[in-house]
Parts: C-alpha cells; structure tokens; sequence
C-alpha cells in the first residue's frame, strides 16, 4: 500500500507526463483534443455519451490517450469504444481493464490513422452493461486531411 506521499507523487508525475506529450504533439501540428467522461455529470446507461466536440473538419485522429482520474464500475461487464459519430476509434474495452492510469489505446484494428468526417462528434459508445461510477480523460491526437 503506498503512503499519502507515494500517492502524490505518482499523481503530480503523471500529470507532468500528461502536459509534455500533448506539448509535443502540438508542435508537431497535432491538434489534441481532450474531453472528459463523467459518471456524476454524464451517467452511465448503455448507448452514446457525447464528449462535447465535434470535428469541424475532416481530420486523421493518429492516437487516443486514456487518463482514468477514477475507476470505472459496472455492475456487469460494461464495453466502452471510443467513436467519431458512427466511426470506432477503437475497439470495445473492457471496462476494468481496458483503463488503467494512463493508456494509450489502441486503434480500431490496430490501424495507423482513423479518417473522421467533418461535423462527427466524438463520444463514447457503453455496451453491454451499464457503467456505474468512473471519470476518464481522452486525449485525441488528430492531424487535418489537408495540406498544412
């Protein structure tokens, strides 16, 4: 069991790792989108959560971080994707494995890149079960279909 310390420290060192991938992305012309899904505010009933944004054009989300502030629970054995309207952007993750701390997850089938059209919002599909507490930050990283 860590001390008060222990915990702290790992929470203050995750956020610093946290802030220094996203700055990196950003000046490589990645734009990171970061939205949170909230038991307490969004609920958890099987079905769609939007996450509050939508793409404001057509765009290739290259990587998803996870940050799990706290634990997802369910009652059964709640799925969660995350999606761009009806496109995956990732496979269905177990809710009690598939977010740990910090993750990055894995595209939907294991893909490079994922084409996202323009006016997509980005959400979370629940499945299976619903989930029953749980904050989690998603971290889009996402590069224009244009030229830049």
């Amino acid at each position: 069991m860590l001390t008060k310390q222990q915990e702290e420290f790992l929470k203050q060192s995750s956020r610093t790792m946290e802030s220094e991938g996203i700055a990196k992305a950003i000046a490589r012309g990645e734009k990171v989108i970061s939205k949170t899904y909230d038991f307490a505010v969004n609920g958890g009933a099987v079905g769609d959560v939007l996450l509050g944004y939508t793409f404001p054009e057509a765009m290739i989300v290259t990587k998803i971080i996870a940050h799990e502030e706290t634990a997802f629970t369910s009652g059964g054995s709640a799925t969660v994707t995350v999606e761009a309207g009806s496109t995956g952007l990732t496979g269905a993750l177990a809710f009690d494995s598939g977010f740990t701390g910090i993750d990055s997850l894995t595209l939907a089938s294991s893909a490079g890149g994922i084409a996202v059209a323009s006016g997509e919002a980005l959400q979370i599909a629940i499945g299976t079960a619903a989930l029953t507490d749980g904050k989690v930050r998603f971290h889009v990283y996402a590069v224009p279909q244009r030229d830049v």
